[in-house]
């Protein structure tokens, strides 16, 4: 009956950290048109940010408690499950064309980041104040990295045929931003209580739960977006969403929580999420250079390889 519970409490967790990230980015995002911000940097960065959102309040509940087993676990979960589950579903579902600037840019930002964070656990067994400082940094350099190669010109004056409510009225998105924040913190703080709760009552590790339960838990963001994106004839956006994100998850979420909190932690015990995490990174960026397309079966290979990440940390 308690695990039930507990399960319920994750699940009320997911809710709110989904529903939370929404109605955030539908904020941000309606300031930002309202100022003249074009629709690609908006997707770029603010739907980037926001997707991400769900991992970085469950990983700072987590090292705000104590528990780096959850939170570094659902940074290195949450980017395999992105590259392998969601970029495998994406796959399935119709042929995956994937742009240069994914395999020439996106992957091998993320795969070198990934390299810096195995360097630094397996030197320091963790992630130190000024090793998140140099992360979180790093979040704000990529940023401006990305408004500057989509720098374009401010349309004077902003069409109001087909705008929301947000986007017309900066006081509603306002509300959106601090109401989906709340979300985002109640979510965060039960997905963790309930997470950890079911980890100690199964005699799971806390890694395992963060790398397997809560990271899929918080993917579902990037899975959505991809999966809306294909059926609305948008792949690009989905795609571009679900890779740029894993730099954002080890960046922003891994550097602004070292920074309250600093990450100790084991190497070894992480030896099969590291290897995951490069192996699928190598594997889709041979594959989007060599073919420019991800076909039905690339996209079953990189279910079970997920599958098989699961089955290695179970």
């Amino acid at each position: 009956m308690a695990g039930l519970v507990q399960c319920g409490i994750v699940l009320l967790g997911f809710i709110f950290l989904i529903l939370g990230a929404d109605i955030l980015v539908r904020g941000a995002s309606g300031i930002a048109r309202s100022f003249g911000v074009q629709p690609l940097v908006i997707g770029l960065t603010i739907v980037a940010y926001g997707t991400s959102l769900p991992e970085f309040m469950a990983s700072f509940s987590a090292m705000c408690k104590g528990i780096p087993g959850i939170a570094v676990g659902n940074v290195l979960g949450s980017n395999i499950c992105n590259i392998a589950l969601v970029m495998g579903i994406a796959a399935l579902l119709t042929p995956v064309r994937i742009e240069k600037d994914v395999f020439n840019r996106q992957i091998p930002i993320t795969l070198l980041v990934t390299l810096i964070l195995i360097m630094m656990f397996f030197t320091g067994y963790g992630m130190s104040r000024f090793e998140g400082a140099v992360f979180a940094i790093g979040t704000i350099i990529y940023t401006l990295w990305i408004f500057s190669r989509n720098r374009t010109p401010k349309k004077k004056e902003a069409d109001e045929s087909g705008t929301n409510i947000f986007e017309r009225n900066r006081w509603v998105a306002s509300s959106a931003i601090v109401v989906g924040s709340i979300g985002l913190f109640l979510g965060g703080d039960w997905v963790v209580d309930g997470s950890t709760a079911l980890a100690r009552g199964f005699h799971v590790p806390e890694r395992v739960i963060g790398g397997t339960l809560v990271a899929l838990g918080t993917s579902l963001p990037e899975l959505i977006t991809t999966v809306v994106g294909i059926l609305r004839n948008e792949t690009d956006l989905g795609v571009g969403n679900a890779v740029g994100s894993c730099i954002f998850n080890l960046l922003m979420i891994l550097g602004f929580t070292a920074l309250v909190n600093p990450i100790s932690a084991d190497p070894l015990e992480y030896s099969v999420e590291f290897a995951f995490s490069i192996g699928s990174l190598i594997f889709l960026g041979v594959m989007g250079s060599r073919y420019n397309v991800i076909g039905i079966k690339t996209g079953v290979f990189l279910v079970l390889l997920y599958l098989a990440f699961i089955g290695m940390v179970l």
